[in-house]
């Protein structure tokens, strides 16, 4: 049978299937083998062995359960709400209150609490009644941080944002709105304030120790000792996985890098600047990509192509007609030409040993070692994942799981969803 969409479950070969009627069950890769029919409304992400699945109650609401990695049911399907399963615990609502069981749907935390949580670096935020603010409980049940705030964010590496005061936007049909901005800070897990000065906006802590702050519409980066580093003037500010803060200016639209203790690794010069992988990046300029490192090598020098993927072992140049593979340091290694590719939908698998090229109506594999290639009829196709799969689409909504696999330099195409 074939399906109307297939989805990542966030397990190692386990998807995420929708069929005709729009009921969702999980497949394995591994097992060849449906492994929970069709039958819920919606499935969410595996965390920590356990998705949470949700079914609809009668002819209003829905009732919440979860199953492991087996399939099997190990929290019935008959709470009002299950969050994820985080740190061995699990948030759950009955009669309107929420409480923390753990994966062997025992009660841990009784349901007393008005939000929904997760337990992160050992705390959860809580809503009480006394206060109808937030605080933070630890798994033993006891407020260790006051419920003194309006809003209050998980806790990651140590830290989190809280909101003093929680921004709003008010108006009606017809009349201007007035946003009224928040009141955030950054607190330790003893609930003392990094610095005393609040901001519109905090996010969670980055990669690199770092917190995107905003205030009046302009964003910058402070450490976990409250001390700036990316000055709070800029349109868009990300953190990549390596800490390497990309922004763009608000005057000339432009992209720079900075490092997590402010020192600059790329002007603020460029069309476009790529978040670090294996610490090369890219950079767009009057439609030229360009690949260097964050210390300031050049190893592909500009050139106009579609776009470029960047690997941990290689870097690939995709243009309309041809293919460029080219090693970490800007070394020519394979060229594909004759080719009518699409502009996007391209990428390298996950050991890197072979690249998927999307095509109008195919899409292409190739074995870089053997250079071997393999065709097949999808008009789109997702990315590879750390197994080496990836989703087809073939016909309009039909999806297709197709696990390839590298052994012995030779391209081996495993079993697909019939």
């Amino acid at each position: 049978m074939l399906y109307k969409k297939i989805m990542s479950s966030g397990e190692n070969g386990i998807f995420i299937i929708k069929d005709g009627a729009d009921h969702v069950g999980l497949y394995s890769v591994p097992a060849q083998k449906i492994i929970v029919e069709p039958q819920y409304y919606e499935i969410e992400s595996f965390s920590e062995g356990l998705a949470t699945v949700k079914k609809r109650k009668g002819d209003f609401g829905f009732l919440w359960g979860a199953v492991d990695v087996n399939g099997s049911v190990i929290i019935p399907v008959e709470y009002d709400y299950l969050g994820f399963l985080s740190e061995g615990l699990i948030n759950f609502q009955k009669e309107n209150k929420m409480g923390f069981l753990d994966k062997n749907n025992k009660v841990i935390i009784p349901a007393m609490y008005y939000n929904f949580s997760a337990f992160s670096d050992g705390l959860a935020a809580v809503k009480v009644s006394e206060t109808g603010k937030y605080g933070y409980i630890d798994k033993t049940n006891t407020l260790v941080i006051p419920a003194e705030y309006e809003d209050a964010n998980p806790f990651y590496g140590g830290f989190t944002s809280v909101a003093k005061k929680k921004g709003y936007t008010t108006g009606s049909a017809g009349k201007g709105s007035v946003t009224i901005p928040g009141q955030w800070v950054v607190i330790n897990k003893t609930g003392k304030k990094i610095q005393e000065r609040s901001f519109d906006r905090v996010s969670s802590l980055n990669a690199g120790g770092l917190f995107i702050i905003e205030s009046n519409g302009k964003k910058g980066t402070m450490n976990t000792q409250g001390m700036p580093i990316l000055p709070m003037e800029y349109t868009d500010v990300t953190i990549d996985k390596a800490g390497y803060t990309v922004f763009k200016t608000v005057d000339t639209k432009k992209y720079g890098m900075m490092n997590n203790v402010g020192s600059t690794i790329v002007a603020a010069n460029y069309d476009y600047v790529s978040p670090t992988t294996a610490n090369r990046f890219y950079v767009i300029q009057n439609g030229k990509y360009t690949v260097g490192d964050v210390n300031n090598n050049i190893f592909i020098q500009p050139d106009s192509a579609n776009g470029v993927i960047l690997g941990k072992k290689r870097i690939v140049y995709h243009y309309t007609n041809k293919v460029k593979i080219f090693d970490l340091n800007g070394n020519p290694q394979k060229t594909f030409t004759g080719l009518n590719l699409k502009s996007f939908g391209h990428s390298l698998s996950e050991t890197e040993d072979s690249v998927k090229l999307n095509f109008d109506n195919t899409v292409q594999l190739i074995n870089l070692a053997t250079n071997t290639k393999k065709s097949m009829p999808f008009g789109e196709a997702g990315d590879f994942n750390e197994e080496g799969i990836f989703i087809g689409k073939q016909n309009c909504m039909i999806f297709m799981i197709i696990p390839v696999k590298i052994k012995h330099r030779k391209l081996l195409l495993g079993s697909k969803l019939q």
